[in-house]
């Protein structure tokens, strides 16, 4: 063990294992062959040199048949010089076998295929995917990946639409379907037969419930808007998730005063929209310098036009939940219910109601 201990120490001074012994003995025959087909390959550009590499690794899995890294190696400079992804799906499916854990490795390799076999690219997607969630559910998993590995790889196929269209099929749970139908590019249907589907709206939280029932109708036609009015007519239990579209819904029939109250009741929204201006006293030398501040100090005086003012620059600097509600309250007062309506919808979702 010693002598094994003092080989692997001078293999990182200067090539010192080298001076000894030649590089051909595991473990680092493998790496070392990887630098070499590397360096030989250099871009594939030269192609004498590319198919030197190309020997160099089928020699290499020859003599080492585990060094499963060599395999995507040999794999990829075989679609990159003749396009054979037959011969680097079999690679790749072999490399899978030998390291039967990384996710990130069949995602790698769908990404190569993309545009020449899609359904192979779906189908070691699974598998990433499958991977991960099996990761995810160790006790150790820190983090849980799942959803940002099938985020990257709606990202590498967007434009691919052979590729894209068939993702919905590896949205294994109801975190990856979720996921897939708030794309900008989900079907409407797919959403519609998604919030009819009982087991998997329960699987929701009540935001994304209500999430989903907004996309719905918000990219719905005219007919599947009434579709959306229909549900919730007759579902009863999503009165609260759907909130927000229920509000946009009154809005767009020309009601927005009632939009805003079903908002302000819906999620206990504290605003005082009695009464008007009152008598305005004049702004002394204790006026704040922060806009919302200011705001504040104007409706205190009386000043609901200095105060709209003020709340205009402070929602440039930033999406104020504050802002917007002294803003949804002037705006009620003066009887702008489209205003206040926009505010209110505005307010919600910063609060992530």
């Amino acid at each position: 063990m010693l002598l094994i201990g003092a080989f692997m120490i001078l293999s990182q001074w200067g090539g010192g294992l080298e001076k000894i012994m030649p590089l051909h003995t595991p473990p680092f025959a493998p790496s070392a062959a990887q630098q070499r087909i590397v360096k030989l390959f250099d871009g594939g550009g030269d192609p004498s040199a590319a198919a030197a590499a190309i020997a160099e690794a089928r020699e290499m899995i020859r003599e080492y048949p585990m060094a499963h890294a060599i395999y995507y190696q040999l794999a990829m400079m075989l679609l990159f010089t003749e396009q054979k992804s037959d011969e680097a799906r079999e690679l790749f499916q072999r490399q899978q076998a030998l390291s039967p854990i990384d996710p990130d490795l069949p995602y790698d390799q769908g990404r190569a295929l993309a545009t020449r076999e899609p359904m192979t690219t779906v189908t070691f997607w699974a598998e990433a995917l499958r991977r991960q969630l099996a990761l995810d559910a160790s006790p150790n998993s820190a983090v849980k990946r799942t959803g940002e590995l099938y985020h990257r790889m709606l990202a590498s196929a967007t434009h691919n639409w052979e590729l894209y269209d068939r993702l919905p099929a590896i949205a294994f749970n109801s975190e990856l379907r979720m996921i897939w139908l708030t794309q900008r590019y989900a079907p409407v249907p797919q959403i519609a037969a998604a919030v009819g589907d009982d087991s998997f709206m329960a699987a929701l939280s009540p935001r994304d419930q209500g999430r989903l029932i907004g996309i719905w109708w918000q990219r719905g036609s005219k007919q599947e808007r009434q579709e959306v009015e229909a549900f919730l007519a007759s579902h009863p239990q999503y009165e609260g998730s759907a909130a927000m579209t229920r509000a946009a819904m009154l809005g767009a029939a020309g009601r927005p005063e009632e939009a805003c109250d079903m908002l302000i009741k819906a999620y206990g929204i504290p605003v005082n929209s009695s009464g008007g201006a009152g008598v305005i006293r004049p702004a002394g030398s204790d006026l704040p310098a922060d806009p919302l501040e200011a705001a504040r100090y104007y409706l205190d005086h009386g000043n609901d036009v200095a105060a709209r003012r003020s709340l205009d620059e402070a929602l440039r600097r930033e999406s104020s939940a504050e802002a917007l509600l002294l803003r949804a309250s002037i705006a009620m007062r003066a009887r702008e219910w489209d205003a206040a309506l926009r505010d209110l919808s505005s307010w919600a979702g910063v609060k992530g109601k």
